[in-house]
């Protein structure tokens, strides 16, 4: 029974929407109760504290309200509430001492007047009788609970069960495909030998039918090759397919299937020259040499972390009715963020412990493919603000207003992509603007239509600066941000040792994240990622301290689709550096050797 009161807290906060748990919030209680059920509270504990709390009044609002005296920067005495002070931001000379105030009234708050103790004293008066010295639990009966999360594994024979030991479907009398490729080469099939019940059978068959199958844009769908399948684009599917049957495989099964991969992948090429890019197979040799690599860093992170001894019992993908054949009952309450492939790990003593990984192909990750749309969904002051693309986009049509009445343009106002983009293209014609480069040769003194397109490209370049500046100076947008991402890059799930990552060959796990960052702590590795602008395109880095070495983790690509033209049309893109790929790739080395 986990009864320390920052644990509780924190798991609280975590897991309510907003991150700031309050106990007037019915909702919220609702989540506490959850917290504490998870951290083995019994029911009669829960009912009480919770009482208890509903009983706190609120500060915050107190709080809110207090006034504090300041000096304003020409020295005169002023004063201001606390809300008004953090309404104003980090340059009003009332900001930090507000900061303060709330971040001390925050820590009341979320307890409401409650003492570690208290905790102590609900769950003491409150657990079931106590166990005689060194009578203690057997680990079978011990809870995992990760995250507020419980992870236990049941004591289950999983190849025995009817998911890990059934056919595909649809059987190979219902299977149709029509991109399957056709003989020669004979058809490639997964040999017999190589399916031990590690993993569920019916994922051999579909490898191969992946195998012998063309890729046509998105298609086969996975629907056409398997009746229950995973999420995403077929090739990555095929990717983890692959990876989790290799993780369960010994290094010569591996080696044998490997090569009889590679094998048939040359064949059928040279049977096939129309195949020969890689894109026009589902599976490519890429794909088959990341699972390789993806299978080393999994194994090798788990025979270190669990032990001499330790088995891989059974892998599984990422569906309800294969990881809940592993032994857990409650898929969707219990899986990780991001996991695409899971792992049942048996330590020498006997225990079952599920092992969660999120793949990636290479360090070629993309974070974020978004808008900055979103900013007003992450902060709602950004609304009308400098860095609101709605804001953007009515300043833009002023501007291709003036260019029409101006310059005596015979076009009608610009009230969609097409009619800016005339408008757009009108103005270009009448310099040398390079639309690809975005450079302009100016006359001596410069035109008034060279004006304008300095001008109106002024506003584009000017709102891409404040919007890649804000992402990580405001707080909210922030948050958000490293809220959107985390799918891709889940680094407090990994750093809370809730799931890992293998990106191509490389770990990234508590461990490696010590060695990248000082510290597996995700909270601390947010409060020193800022924006390096001496970089283009600016990237997103981590700086420990002042003194601290400052690293690249990805570069942050915020423009306008159809530049000149496109109004609110402003992507946000981040994409791994260079710089943290080899960072990991070292810090990967330091632990793993």
């Amino acid at each position: 029974m986990i009864t320390d009161l920052n644990k509780i807290l924190v798991e609280w906060a975590y897991q309510t929407s907003d991150g700031k748990p309050n106990v007037k919030n019915k909702a919220q209680l609702i989540v506490l109760e959850k917290v504490l059920k998870n951290f083995g509270w019994p029911s009669n504990a829960r009912a009480e504290l919770l009482n208890t709390l509903m009983e706190q009044p609120s500060d915050k609002e107190r709080l809110m309200k207090q006034v504090i005296k300041y000096k304003s920067k020409d020295g005169e005495d002023k004063e201001i509430t606390v809300g008004g002070a953090l309404k104003q931001g980090e340059e009003h000379p009332a900001y930090e001492k507000a900061k303060q105030i709330t971040d001390t009234g925050d820590d009341k708050q979320q307890s409401k007047g409650l003492e570690p103790d208290d905790f102590e004293r609900f769950s003491d008066k409150n657990k079931p009788d106590e166990k005689e010295k060194g009578d203690e639990e057997p680990k079978d009966k011990q809870k995992r609970i990760i995250n507020g999360k419980d992870k236990t594994l049941k004591k289950v024979n999983t190849s025995d069960t009817e998911t890990f030991s059934q056919g595909i479907e649809p059987d190979d009398d219902d299977y149709s495909n029509d991109l399957e490729i056709g003989e020669p080469p004979p058809k490639f099939e997964i040999p017999e030998e190589l399916n031990k019940g590690k993993f569920p059978k019916k994922y051999a068959k579909l490898i191969s039918r992946m195998m012998n199958s063309k890729r046509v844009g998105t298609k086969p769908e996975i629907s056409t090759l398997i009746s229950k399948g995973g999420a995403g684009a077929i090739s990555a599917q095929a990717g983890e397919v692959l990876t989790m049957m290799a993780t369960s495989m010994s290094d010569d099964e591996w080696e044998s299937l490997q090569n009889s991969m590679l094998d048939h992948e040359k064949a059928t090429i040279e049977n096939n020259p129309d195949l020969k890019a890689p894109g026009k197979r589902v599976i490519n040799k890429s794909w088959i040499l990341a699972a390789g690599k993806s299978r080393k860093a999994i194994r090798d992170r788990i025979m270190k972390k669990y032990g001499e001894g330790v088995e891989i019992s059974n892998t599984a993908w990422d569906t309800e009715e294969d990881v809940n054949a592993m032994g857990w009952d409650d898929y969707n309450g219990s899986k990780g963020f991001s996991t695409d492939m899971y792992v049942k790990v048996t330590t020498k003593d006997g225990e079952d412990i599920m092992d969660e990984v999120s793949l990636k192909k290479d360090v070629k990750i993309n974070f974020l493919n978004s808008s900055t749309g979103k900013f007003r969904e992450w902060d709602e002051d950004s609304v009308g603000s400098e860095i609101d693309a709605k804001e953007y986009s009515n300043k833009e049509r002023d501007s291709l207003n003036k260019a029409i009445e101006e310059f005596g343009l015979d076009l009608p106002k610009p009230t969609s992509r097409k009619s800016a983009k005339a408008v757009w293209m009108a103005m270009v014609e009448k310099t040398d603007y390079d639309t690809k480069t975005g450079k302009m040769t100016t006359s001596n003194p410069p035109t008034k239509e060279e004006e304008w397109i300095q001008s109106h490209v002024k506003q584009i370049r000017d709102y891409t600066a404040n919007a890649t500046r804000a992402v990580v100076d405001n707080p909210k947008l922030k948050a958000g941000m490293l809220k959107d991402i985390r799918k891709e890059f889940p680094l407090k799930s990994v750093g809370e040792g809730e799931e890992t990552m293998a990106i191509g060959d490389l770990s990234l796990d508590p461990d490696t994240m010590k060695e990248l960052f000082g510290t597996s702590d995700f909270e601390k590795i947010k409060e020193n990622l800022i924006v390096n602008e001496d970089v283009d395109p600016p990237a997103l880095a981590y700086k420990a301290g002042l003194e601290g070495e400052m690293f690249n983790v990805a570069s942050i690509v915020i423009r306008q689709d159809g530049v000149g033209y496109g109004g609110s049309s402003m992507k946000f893109e981040m994409q791994m550096d260079k710089e943290f790929a080899n960072k990991l790739k070292d810090s990967h080395k330091k632990v793993y050797g």
